[in-house]
Order: structure tokens, then C-alpha cells, then sequence
């Protein structure tokens, strides 16, 4: 749907300008007629802009209309639209003006006439993105995300003005369009995602940039580039009105940044399907619509429906990340472990009744791909920086040849087969790859030629490396072994991958057998987005025998004795490069600076986008440039230093001594922004906080305020 015009009307001030105003309605095709509104013969259209701080982002207007009713209830039905289908745009001389959504929570008129009353209709610019949800993906330059949040508001504009942006990104000015953002940091922990005008209060707090609608044009500007580039117009007072004040001193001010940064880069599994206790089926029923599979203690139980020991569902929906395979949860009931994964297959039986041959489900193993992880984004850093971490994935994998996989080997439950898995490692291949934003591969993992040479010792000669383009099967195994006791099974009951260590080595050190669980990976040379896949095949392999090495017939005898083949959520993290190998985290990053301490209150002000003082690749909120290399440095005043720094420097330029303010009536401002002077304050430039415009009186109530320039020099 498109806003069509359902209402307008026309009026002259008071020196003789021609205004329209039309109400426009989304519908899907142009209205039969056009109602004409008649203008209350008081303050028919009054603009506001509500003062704010010079700290505050987005400084929004509300315009009010005046029209007189015709009949009993004309406009009530205007209210029962929802919010942002009905807008008003105010024309001066046939240009547009003003444009903003009507604001559904208020309405009011006479309800004891029938008809000629005044009815008042409220209009907001930028109230609409309140209740507008952020909805984009990947990452977005902040040009984007605020030209798609305007379309969405209905907000009728003639252009996006940025020339009195006074920051520069290296040599460049740094327009909207030259820096981004991740859209992941618009969803918090809970799976909220804010608002869009939570969104770019989000993105320009702090650059020190702020957002107005004046005269038909949205700008988005710095108190900097506003000082030094604007546009002047003398105030003209009309009234005698006017009062002179002071602007807040503030003591300090303390910019806080919480990048909500996750070591764990991965997500939980959560089993969306169907699933009770009392649902149980031993095969003797037809699996419809949920399937799903009982189990016993052990197999010799029997059908005894009072000794169930679990049960086993599974779906093909459940919760991203995951994008293939079939899920499933496991529900104890005497038995068992709780707990939700991927199959790749289960025992459902033997071939007949006097067989020990396992049927699976399903039966094939191959390298098909059995399911992947959702991408995560990771910047760019330096060859230093990448140094100083490393990527550690955890895949916990239960391949079992037990019945009950949960219960000792033992009579009924596959006592021979479990310790025929002595000795064996299994080894799962993965892909791992690092994508840009369009989904070309730019590098993948391999470990494919990792073997240690004699003892198994330091974990950076095992970690493998990245190599350009495309994954392929076969380049990354996943190794199941005990690092104490390399004799033992690495099969049977859920087991976590440690670091691919190959075969064919004499010892494994001391202080490699107390290395936490998982595959090692260096950081990848290119940002990117990571994504691992998973395939369907399992190799086995021992401490002095590769898989490679082993016999087909050996190998399939081997996986015909496997029961069990689950796969719990992988869990991909950020640790340090280091001998503790901890996760990286992201606190809350402080930057403060006193600006005048004989004040007494300070400034607190709490981002949702920032820089870091050390990288967190997995921290949120962060900005990139158009290479997706992040920023931490800008240039403003001839300073350069991180931009909560700047915001420090511009806040302190304002408020570290007293300046002056200015209220009163005078010529209505219908130019475009720009600062304001008055001949009895010579030399200063006064900004507007707030302003009401009464449209056909052309009178302006204003609020403005001395400023300066942010007070730096080039060194």
C-alpha cells in the first residue's frame, strides 16, 4: 500500500505565505474524492520541537492542526488506523515543509455538538520509529539503516543533509555511508529487538551526531560542523518577551560502552517438537505425526511398559542455528540423560529376530552434509592482534555400540561389541570456512596435515591452518581420543573432541593431556562470517593407526557394531592465546573526563555502539568502515582518538563553563538548520534547543543556547 491524499486545505499567514496541508491515508488505491479541511480561525497548524540537551540525539517535532468538523464525528476514524497509516504533510509555497504520522494515543472533541467544533489532530516525525521493530540483517552502514528506517516511518522528506558532519574516518569525512554496523547488535540477550528509534539514538550518540527535520530536510550533523559550516540567521524579536539565562555547568562527564561481547560465540539447541512422558512406542504402532522410540534398561527386558528407560523424539523443526538434520530430544524416564542434539542414527531393531545385525535409522553414512552452524561474524584484526586469540569448537558425539547407551556394558546390552571399541578414536569431518557478505567462501580450515612429530607436546605446532577459497570434504577431521590414556575408547557415552593430533606419535605430554576439550584454530586472516558444517561420515583411527590406514572391511565392521551416532550443539568460543586458553570477554568500556569541578552534577551517557580498547572480535555494537575493518579512531577539531573520546571533548566544549541562553518570540525560522545570532551578543553563536512554530502568526517561541566549537587544535 501507498499514502494516497484523503484530506487537505489551504491557508495564508499572516505575510501572505501560501500553506498546504494534506492528510494522506496508506490504502491501496487513490480515494473516490478528496475531503477539504477547514482551519480553525486560532493557531490552525503550531510545529514543536521540544527542548533537549545538546548531548540528546534525535530532536523531534510534533505539529498540531486545527480543522473544524463538518459533521458529528468526521476525522474520529483517522484514530482507529494503525499507528503510521495516516500522515500529514505541511507544503510552504508548494515545498514540502513538514511531515510526520499521527499519534494514535491522543484525541479529543466536543461530543455535545453536532457539527462546526474544533477537533485537534497531533502529528509526530519521528515518534512513529517507537514502534517500528529494527528488521534488517548482516551488516548495514548506518546510511542504510537510517534511510530504511525513514521509508518505514512514512516521513515524506526531500533530501538527507550531512554536509555539517565535522568527524573524519582517516582522510574521509565520515558520512553515514561510511560507516556500519552489525544488525546482531540490535537483538539482545532475550531475542528482543529494539526499536528503530532506540536503533539510531544507538548508532550517532557516540559520533556526537544529532537528527532534525527543518524546512523539508532530515539532518543529521555534529555541534562542531554546525559551529563551523552553517548557515546564520539573525534573531528578529517580535514580542517583548524575552529572557536571558545561563546553560547547565556539568562537572564530569562518563561514556560507558557495553558491547555485550560473548566468548561463546555459538547458541543453545532448543527441541521445538512434540514430546511427553506418556507418550512410549516399542514398534507395534504406526509413527504418526511425532516419531519417536522407547528403550528398556537393557534388551533382554522385554516389552514391559512399567520399565521404560527412555524415550527418544525427534523433528525436523527446531531452533536455529541449525539448518539441516533432524533433531531430537531425549526425555529420561527411568533412565537415560535429558538432553537435545542432532541425529545422524539410531538403533531401531535387527534385521530378524535371530540376527545381531543393527537396523539404523537412518542406515546411510556418507559425506553428506548432516548439519550446519549459523554464521558468525568476525572483524578483521592485525597479524598482532590475531595472535593473542585463538577459536576453540566443542562437538560433544555419543557413537555407542550399547543398546541403552546409558546404562553399563553388560548381558543385554552389548558387553562384547563396547570392548571391542578399545583402542578406537573416532574422527568426524567438518568444514570450516569464513564466507563474505554475499557467501563466497574466502578461506577454509584444515588440519589435514597435522602429525606430531614424536611427542605431543605444544598445541601451536597442531593448530592447523587457513587456506584460500572453498572447503572440501576431507580437510578437517574432528579427533575423539583420552589424552591419559590413548589404549582406551574414544567411542561410548557422550564424548568431547580434543585437538586433532593425527597417529603414529611415541607420548602424549603432561601438559597437553590438561588441555580443555576441543579443536584449536588460529584466528582467520579476513574477516568474515565463520560457518563449520558437519558431515554424516565417521572415520576411525588409533593412536598408532590413521583412518586412512585401515581397511574398508575393518572399517565397516567397525560401524556396523555402532548403535548410536547423536550429536549435542557445537560450541565454538573465543579464547585467549595463552597457556590458560581463557574465554574472552567483553566488559563495559569506561571513558570519563572532568570538565568542570566546581560543578555540581555530571554527564552519564550509556551507548549501544563504541570502540574498544583491546579487540573483542565477538563484542557487538562495534563500527565498521566499508572494508568491515572496525574503527577505533576518528578525527574531530584536529583530534584524533576514539570517538567517545570526541564526544567527551565536544560535551566539555559546552558545558565545562557557563554560557549563555536566549528565549523569547521572533520571526518564525522557516529556513533549513543553521545557528542564530543576536546583535546585542556579539561574537556568539546561539543553537536552537527548542522551538514552536506558530505557522500562521509566523511567530517562533524559541529556546536557544550559546555553543563553541569543539575546542581542539591540530597538533
Amino acid at each position: 500500500m501507498t499514502f494516497h491524499i484523503r484530506y487537505s486545505g489551504e491557508f495564508l499567514s499572516l505575510d501572505g505565505t501560501a500553506w498546504r496541508c494534506d492528510i494522506l491515508q496508506q490504502a491501496n488505491s487513490a480515494f473516490s474524492s478528496v475531503g477539504e479541511l477547514v482551519f480553525a480561525a486560532d493557531n490552525p497548524l503550531v510545529i514543536e520541537w521540544e527542548p533537549v540537551p545538546k548531548e540528546d540525539v534525535i530532536c523531534g517535532s510534533v505539529a498540531t492542526l486545527k480543522i473544524m468538523s463538518p459533521g458529528d464525528r468526521t476525522y474520529i476514524d483517522l484514530y482507529s488506523i494503525t499507528p503510521g497509516q495516516i500522515r500529514l504533510d505541511v507544503y510552504r509555497e508548494n515545498a514540502i515543509y513538514w511531515s510526520g504520522c499521527l499519534d494514535p494515543e491522543f484525541y479529543e472533541e466536543s461530543y455535545s455538538e453536532a457539527s462546526s467544533y474544533e477537533v485537534s489532530l497531533t502529528f509526530s516525525d519521528f515518534g512513529i520509529l517507537k514502534r517500528l521493530k529494527y528488521n534488517l540483517t548482516g551488516m548495514q552502514t548506518i546510511q542504510a539503516i537510517l534511510t530504511d528506517a525513514l521509508t518505514r516511518s512514512g516521513v515524506n522528506y526531500s533530501s538527507l543533509d550531512q554536509s555539517l558532519i565535522s568527524t573524519y574516518l582517516s582522510e574521509t569525512r565520515a558520512t553515514l555511508d561510511k560507516l556500519a554496523v552489525q544488525s546482531l547488535n540490535w537483538t539482545d540477550e532475550d531475542g528482543e529487538t529494539k526499536d528503530l528509534y532506540q536503533v539510531i539514538e544507538g548508532m550517532l550518540q557516540p559520533l556526537a551526531m544529532k537528527m532534525v527535520q527543518k524546512a523539508g530536510t532530515i539532518y543529521v550533523y555534529d555541534i562542531n560542523g554546525l559551529h563551523g559550516s552553517a548557515a546564520v540567521s539573525e534573531i528578529a524579536w517580535s514580542a517583548t518577551d524575552q529572557m536571558l539565562g545561563t546553560d547547565k555547568v556539568a562537572n564530569n562527564v562518563k561514556v560507558v560502552f557495553s558491547p555485550y561481547g560473548d566468548s561463546k560465540l555459538s547458541k543453545e539447541l532448543e527441541y521445538e517438537g512434540v514430546f511427553s512422558e506418556n507418550m512410549v512406542w516399542l514398534g507395534t504402532e504406526t509413527l504418526q505425526p511425532v516419531e519417536y522410540y522407547s528403550f528398556f534398561p537393557n534388551y533382554k527386558e522385554g516389552y514391559d511398559l512399567d520399565n521404560i528407560a527412555f524415550t527418544i523424539f525427534f523433528d525436523a523443526a527446531g531452533a536455529l542455528p541449525y539448518v539441516a538434520g533432524k533433531y531430537f530430544k531425549i526425555l529420561p524416564i527411568l533412565g537415560g540423560e535429558e538432553c537435545n542434539g542432532i541425529r545422524n542414527w539410531i538403533f531401531v531393531g535387527h534385521d530378524s529376530k535371530d540376527s545381531g545385525n543393527v537396523v539404523r535409522k537412518p542406515s546411510a553414512e556418507s559425506n553428506a552434509e548432516l548439519f550446519r552452524t549459523e554464521r558468525f561474524y568476525l572483524p578483521e584484526l592485525s597479524s598482532a592482534d590475531r595472535d593473542k586469540q585463538l577459536i576453540r569448537i566443542q562437538l560433544p558425539l555419543l557413537l555407542d555400540p550399547r543398546y541403552n547407551p546409558f546404562e553399563d556394558a553388560g548381558e543385554g546390552n552389548e558387553e562384547d561389541n563396547y570392548k571391542a571399541m578399545d583402542g578406537i578414536w573416532p574422527m568426524i569431518p567438518v568444514m570450516i570456512s569464513i564466507y563474505d557478505e554475499s557467501g563466497t567462501a574466502l578461506y577454509h580450515y584444515t588440519n589435514n596435515s597435522v602429525h606430531p612429530d614424536g611427542d605431543v607436546g605444544q598445541l601451536s605446532a597442531l593448530l592447523g591452518s587457513w587456506e584460500s577459497g572453498e572447503a572440501s570434504f576431507g580437510d578437517c577431521m574432528l579427533q575423539y581420543y583420552d589424552p591419559t590414556d590413548v589404549r582406551t575408547s574414544g567411542c561410548s557415552g557422550w564424548k568431547t573432541n580434543r585437538q586433532t593430533i593425527g597417529s603414529g606419535f611415541t607420548a602424549i605430554m603432561p601438559s597437553f593431556q590438561k588441555l580443555e576439550p576441543g579443536q584449536y584454530i588460529p584466528y582467520p586472516p579476513a574477516g568474515g562470517w565463520l560457518e563449520m558444517k558437519v558431515l554424516a561420515d565417521v572415520h576411525i583411527a588409533s593412536w598408532f593407526l590413521p583412518w586412512s590406514s585401515v581397511a574398508a572391511d575393518v572399517r565397516a565392521a567397525f560401524l556396523a557394531k555402532i548403535r548410536w551416532c547423536l550429536y549435542k550443539a557445537p560450541t565454538i568460543e573465543l579464547v585467549n592465546n595463552n597457556a590458560a586458553h581463557s574465554a574472552i570477554t567483553a566488559d563495559d568500556v569506561e571513558y570519563s573526563g572532568v570538565l568542570n569541578e566546581d560543578a555540581l552534577d555530571g554527564i552519564e551517557v550509556e551507548t549501544l555502539c563504541g570502540t574498544l580498547t583491546k579487540p573483542i572480535p565477538s563484542a557487538k555494537g562495534l563500527y565498521y568502515d566499508t572494508s568491515s575493518a572496525v574503527v577505533s579512531e576518528m578525527t574531530r577539531a584536529g583530534r584524533k582518538d576514539h570517538p567517545e573520546q570526541l564526544l567527551i571533548g565536544t560535551l566539555y566544549s559546552q558545558y565545562a563553563e557557563r554560557k549563555t541562553t536566549l528565549s523569547g518570540t521572533c520571526d518564525i525560522l522557516t529556513e533549513g538548520l543553521r545557528y542564530l545570532t543576536d546583535p546585542a551578543l556579539p561574537g556568539v553563536k546561539l543553537m536552537l534547543l527548542g522551538e514552536v512554530q506558530l505557522i500562521r502568526e509566523c511567530e517562533s517561541q524559541i529556546t536557544a543556547a550559546e555553543f563553541a566549537a569543539d575546542e581542539y587544535t591540530s597538533a
